[in-house]
């Protein structure tokens, strides 16, 4: 998706100069912006810079997005360019004794807006219909429209605001009017929103494309398992609450049910949370990212209850069950705090399960086997799963899992490994204790499928 040019709508008014951007500032944004991604991903900080001064500092706070950007934009803007106005003049910038024209100054201002997009990354091509040496070529962005465009319109009225008719306009500009796309300063204040914006949102959406490419670190090796199911049948969540990455999940859809969850094993003593939540982007993708309730989706999006629940399950296809209740793939216990538990509490992470194996041998594994097993372990990456049976809850509307079945890979040091496997009959209160590799030829037979593989090749199968 491109810029709009704000000129389209504007054809009559020059550009106010503003002030260029320092070097120094570029890379703090470059820097900043790149950690916080990695915090984003759930990933450890060395050296975290400090916000660059030149914004709002109440950006970087972790309160929810969604219904506050375009104010925040705007407010941003208005502080960018008040302080602007403070920098030095581009003629000591760029380190001239003499005036430039506007067009040698607005030149330099592309050639590095261009160089703070190549290194933040964003994929730059330029019209071939102009020159490359004259004023500004277009520019457009390879970046995802729901992600990095939310307030498009509002990037294109702060863009149009710093456009006025100066008092006196140098002869030399006349003849290149009709050429001027939007300052080089609001460019790279456009760029720098974007950067916040793509950052602040992990990945291009909760439904991503790849989990590789969004949130690998929930995989041993930074490796998914390999099913082999249709991928037109299933969507790749990485499992978002409260602007941070917690899990990933599998979803079946046809099923309305998960085909695993992914976590890294960390259990905490937090309270168990109570209130369930939903995947507003199975709906629709230009929804919100972030898991929610129910009643907060259908009042704050234009999503219908029908979209709802063709979507995926909802609580009432869980209510009135008989012998089964709701079953986590991610249980709750092994997540470190509050708000790790509370994100477990979404029904894409959720499978219809027997009663009393949920709350028997189960729960034993989940509780007392896995405390047990990953003793000395530094790092225990878990995938639980459930295989589609012939039977259905809510009026055919979600599937009963025929199997459920959970594995880890214990991560001691790179020459000492460990794994192990349980797989239980969803109709009894027992667990089926097996080697990794035993677990991957027994989902092979009950998937119909020449082979699965559930970690990285490095994890030993025996």
């Amino acid at each position: 998706m491109g810029f709009v040019d704000p000129r389209a709508t504007a054809p009559n008014v020059e550009p106010l100069q503003q002030p260029n951007l320092p070097p120094s500032l570029i890379q703090d944004w470059i820097d900043f912006c790149r950690l916080r991604q990695l915090s984003l991903q759930g990933r450890p900080l060395t050296q975290a810079p400090a916000q660059p001064d030149y914004f709002a500092p109440s950006y970087t706070q972790s309160a929810s997005p969604v219904d506050s950007d375009a104010e925040e934009f705007e407010a941003l803007a208005s502080v960018a360019i008040s302080e602007g106005v403070s920098e030095p003049s581009p003629d000591e910038l760029v380190g001239d004794t003499e005036a430039i024209s506007p067009s040698e100054d607005l030149h330099l201002r592309s050639k590095q807006m261009i160089h703070m997009a190549e290194a933040l990354e964003l994929n730059i091509t330029t019209s071939d219909n102009r020159p490359k040496d004259r004023i500004l070529s277009r520019l457009y962005l390879d970046a995802p429209g729901i992600v990095a465009f939310p307030v498009l319109e509002g990037l294109t009225e702060i863009s149009q605001s710093v456009w006025k008719k100066p008092a006196s306009t140098p002869a030399s500009s006349k003849k290149i009017e009709n050429l001027y796309t939007p300052s080089a300063y609001t460019m790279l204040l456009v760029l720098l929103f974007v950067c916040v914006c793509w950052h602040n949102t992990p990945g291009n959406a909760e439904v991503v494309a790849s989990f590789e490419e969004t949130c690998p670190q929930f995989f041993f090796r930074e490796t998914p398992p390999k099913i082999g199911l249709q991928p037109t049948q299933t969507a790749q969540i990485c499992q978002r609450y409260k602007n941070q990455y917690r899990y990933a999940t599998m979803y079946d859809r046809g099923h309305r049910i998960p085909v695993y969850s992914a976590y890294i094993y960390n259990p905490g003593k937090a309270k168990r949370p109570s209130n369930w939540m939903v995947e507003p982007q199975l709906v629709n993708l230009s929804l919100p990212p972030e898991m929610t309730s129910e009643g907060a989706l259908l009042q704050k999006s234009r999503a219908t209850e029908a979209e709802l629940w063709e979507s995926q399950a909802v609580l009432q296809d869980y209510k009135n069950l008989a012998d089964y209740n709701r079953g986590h793939l991610n249980p709750n216990s092994h997540q470190p705090d509050l708000d790790a538990k509370k994100s477990t509490f979404t029904l894409t992470n959720i499978v219809p399960q027997y009663i009393k194996l949920n709350g028997g041998s189960w729960n034993n594994y989940e509780q007392q086997t896995m405390a047990s097993n990953t003793q000395g372990c530094k790092e225990t990456f878990a995938v639980v799963g459930a295989v589609p049976g012939n039977n259905y809850i809510a009026g055919g509307r979600v599937n009963k899992p025929s199997h459920v079945w959970s594995t880890a890979c214990c991560f001691i040091d790179n020459n000492h490994m460990r794994s192990w496997a349980i797989i239980a009959p969803n109709d009894k209160d027992v667990v089926e204790h097996l080697t990794l590799g035993q677990l991957e030829e027994k989902l092979a037979e009950l998937y119909h499928l020449n082979g699965v593989s559930l970690f990285h090749s490095d994890c030993p199968r025996e």
